[in-house]
């Protein structure tokens, strides 16, 4: 049995590697044909700009996600939603997702993003259509809850 040491964002190489899977990742993203017309509703006015802010925007999620410095602050949730984004838009994104991380990390390392990303997935498809009734977040994750009485 491997024993697996350090945070996932050391293992996957901190933020150079963060930054290059999310580069890579959103090259293809940007010409899929699922996926990059969601792109484009976004970016519209000045794709440029959204772009350069959409990708710093990921990296630090991605790194914050992978357990690295918690850089991000925003709401995933929010910035999905009124772009009627579906499930074939998250078919094509998991997909998408899976190959960029298998060509570019270890397969373990590779696995424990796309497994993150997996509950992203649902997490988010219940929140865009209404059905918030799961207690997970949009980072795939169970926030801690308050004991009785709301004294930690």
């Amino acid at each position: 049995m491997q024993i697996l040491t350090g945070t996932l964002y050391d293992r996957m190489g901190g933020a150079r590697s963060v930054e290059k899977l999310v580069h890579a990742f959103y090259d293809q993203a940007a010409r899929d044909p699922v996926l990059s017309p969601v792109f484009t509703a976004a970016a519209a006015g000045d794709p440029g700009a959204w772009w350069a802010r959409h990708l710093t925007k990921m990296v630090r999620f991605w790194t914050s996600v992978s357990g690295g410095p918690p850089y991000y602050h925003g709401s995933p949730v929010l910035a999905h939603d009124g772009f009627g984004i579906e499930a074939r838009h998250f078919d094509a994104w998991l997909t998408l997702w899976h190959d960029v991380l298998f060509d570019s990390l270890e397969e373990d390392v590779a696995r424990e993003l796309l497994v993150r990303a997996t509950r992203m997935r649902h997490v988010l498809e219940r929140h865009l259509s209404g059905d918030v009734g799961n207690s997970m977040n949009a980072y795939g994750t169970r926030p801690e809850r308050e004991p009785q009485g709301g004294k930690r």
